[in-house]
């Protein structure tokens, strides 16, 4: 007859064995139960580790606080150099240009989709950056002045009269022939005659479409 010990030891080869078949019939059966485990015990795990937490704190940050003495003592802090403004800049132009690269295809469908929606704020903002181009002299202009323009016109197309359902921006004076991006060099015009004036000057564009004078101002 076997002893409590023998008994114990026996049953202890046993379970090992089964533990190493069944490992070896299902390696990963050991992630499928802790996986499950967790799921079904989630808040009793998360407050044991809660109440572990409270009472290892002091010891984990004195055990970091040694470890950074120790590290600190074998890596002297170097004295700091100052970087010019120059060089800051070209570290934010190098990792703003890494960011892009990494996320090309992310930045162009939101900007797309950004132009789409904002027509008449890229309009402003193209419209801005081809007369820096030119250095004609730029001015600020908001959304609210163009509404306000369009409002002075009782929405109608400056050149034509016809009533505004779609609408661009246009140049009085085109800025390849030096007209200036401000509101004073701004009205309001249908799709139609601001692609036929394209850059020409009014005075061209009125003669070639038989345009006496502004009929939305009549």
């Amino acid at each position: 007859m076997l002893t409590e010990e023998e008994r114990k030891l026996e049953r202890k080869i046993y379970l090992q064995e089964y533990a190493r078949k069944r490992k070896e019939e299902n390696p990963d059966w050991r992630k499928v139960y802790l996986k499950k485990y967790f799921e079904n015990n989630k808040e009793d795990i998360k407050a044991r580790q809660k109440i572990y937490a409270s009472k290892t704190l002091n010891a984990h940050n004195s055990r970091q606080k040694k470890y950074y003495l120790k590290w600190r003592e074998e890596h002297p802090l170097e004295e700091k150099v100052k970087k010019t403004p120059l060089e800051i800049k070209i570290m934010k132009h190098n990792i703003a240009k890494r960011y892009y690269n990494k996320h090309k295809e992310i930045i162009r469908k939101n900007a797309s989709q950004w132009a789409v929606d904002n027509h008449q704020k890229c309009a402003l903002y193209c419209a801005k950056r081809r007369s820096l181009k030119l250095k004609n002299g730029t001015f600020k202009i908001t959304d609210r002045d163009v509404f306000r323009q369009l409002n002075r016109q009782h929405n109608k197309c400056f050149w034509c009269g016809k009533k505004l359902v779609e609408y661009n921006m246009d140049h009085v004076i085109p800025l390849s022939k030096g007209g200036t991006h401000s509101i004073g060099n701004i009205v309001i015009s249908c799709p139609e005659c601001n692609k036929i004036k394209s850059d020409r000057l009014p005075i061209v564009f009125k003669i070639l479409n038989n345009i006496s004078n502004c009929k939305s101002n009549s």
